[in-house]
């Protein structure tokens, strides 16, 4: 068995990320966040009282136009076309890929994978992203190790 630890490097610019995520997933934050930016911009504009009330109601409306079914299929419908064209199968064999995962569901997951592994359809087990313990168990349930 080849055993490779990858420690995860600290990314200061992650949590920034995850903010800004994080408020373009909550329309109750974001959509007053527009409607103060477009206050400040009609604003720093010097933009009349009457036009600042407007800009600040209406950026915030066409802002939400994103969090309709409508955006929601156009969006869906473009990244569907970015998919490269379909592969046709290779003859390499089959892999079974366990990607990491929680305690709750590893031991579950592992049996299964053990099991379909002595089965035929899968002739190797790659254990990505988890602990050791998954790789472990696996050698508990019988499956013989190999270096890839």
């Amino acid at each position: 068995m080849q055993w490779q630890s990858c420690p995860p490097a600290p990314l200061a610019w992650i949590e920034l990320r995850e903010l800004l995520l994080w408020l373009l997933h909550t329309p109750a934050l974001l959509l007053p966040f527009v409607a103060l930016l477009a206050a400040a911009l009609a604003w720093r504009l010097q933009l009349s009282r009457r036009a600042l009330g407007w800009l600040a109601l209406l950026a915030p409306l066409g802002f939400s136009a994103i969090y309709t079914p409508l955006a929601t299929a156009l969006l869906t419908t473009w990244l569907h076309t970015q998919l490269p064209a379909p592969s046709v199968p290779s003859s390499a064999p089959p892999v079974l890929v366990l990607v990491g995962r929680g305690p709750a569901i590893a031991a579950a997951t592992t049996q299964a994978a053990a099991a379909r592994l002595r089965q035929g359809p899968a002739l190797a087990v790659y254990v990505s992203g988890d602990s050791r313990r998954t790789a472990e168990r696996l050698l508990l349930l019988g499956v013989a190790p190999r270096v890839a």
